[in-house]
């Protein structure tokens, strides 16, 4: 755990994996937690199905008071990220810099 953000795995997509993480996320937050990060790297591909399960994550995370980031240094995430405008909706680190974001 970061001092001031717990990291959280984004692997599936599926409802049940997205559900298992909310509450994870939501444990965290409860106990005194004010930023998670959700690490996109060691998803498959974020497809519509993902884009989804972050947008419900970060709508419960907000409710609980909280705020969510976005980590990831792939190249095709930070696309999808940006072409769906997810990049001015969430806080992304590692996206902003470094060469493997070059279109």
């Amino acid at each position: 755990m970061i001092v001031d953000s717990e990291i959280f795995t984004f692997t599936d997509s599926a409802p049940a994996a997205v559900e298992a993480l909310q509450r994870e996320m939501a444990a965290a937050l409860a106990d005194g937690q004010t930023r998670v990060t959700l690490d996109l790297d060691p998803i498959p591909t974020l497809d519509i199905a993902g884009i989804r399960g972050l947008i419900t994550l970060l709508r419960r995370v907000r409710e609980a008071g909280g705020e969510i980031a976005l980590r990831t240094s792939r190249a095709d995430i930070c696309r999808t990220l940006a072409v769906t405008g997810l990049d001015r909706v969430f806080s992304v680190d590692s996206c902003r810099s470094g060469p493997e974001v070059a279109a």
